[in-house]
């Protein structure tokens, strides 16, 4: 399988990448389920928003995820400046593109039902580099994502069943 974005291109996405604004807490929320009692503080939902500075003229980009969601579902949406929103969907071994009123729903699993880490092995053994990342594409996530870890947050409560915004 070939990839439609070469690493090249997906470094300089990643490179171009940045916080959507510079207060965190105004581009980073963190919630956790009600379901956990004590002192927890592990987050069970987040939802961040980033800039892409570029060829793109500045897109908003929100990625969020949880658990004990109605739907469980990880999301990324693109909205350019003219307000067109992109967003890509991805649960259940499946991807879902949806923008305007058109929905496209592709299942990754091959044959309908393999496990995750069976996907991960036989792309290793047929050296497919779809599902692997480069060293550099890892040291560029990380400078995203490290700011981001490192700030302590208010962590929101929302009940089962429930989509934090």
């Amino acid at each position: 399988m070939q990839t439609f974005i070469s690493s090249l291109n997906k470094l300089e996405v990643l490179q171009a990448l940045q916080l959507a604004h510079e207060d965190l807490n105004q581009c980073l929320f963190k919630a956790q389920c009600s379901v956990f009692t004590g002192n927890s503080s592990v987050e069970t939902f987040f939802k961040l928003n980033l800039r892409l500075n570029g060829g793109l003229s500045q897109a908003e980009i929100s990625i969020s995820s949880g658990k004990y969601l109605n739907e469980k579902a990880t999301l990324l949406r693109l909205t350019n400046s003219q307000g067109d929103t992109l967003t890509f969907g991805f649960h259940n071994n499946k991807i879902c593109f949806s923008g305007k009123s058109k929905k496209q729903e592709f299942d990754l699993t091959p044959n309908g039902n393999n496990e995750a880490y069976e996907n991960v092995l036989e792309s290793l053994y047929l050296g497919d580099h779809t599902l692997f990342i480069s060293p550099e594409l890892a040291m560029a996530a990380l400078q995203i994502i490290t700011p981001v870890l490192d700030k302590d947050l208010v962590i929101h409560k929302y009940e089962p069943g429930w989509c934090p915004n």
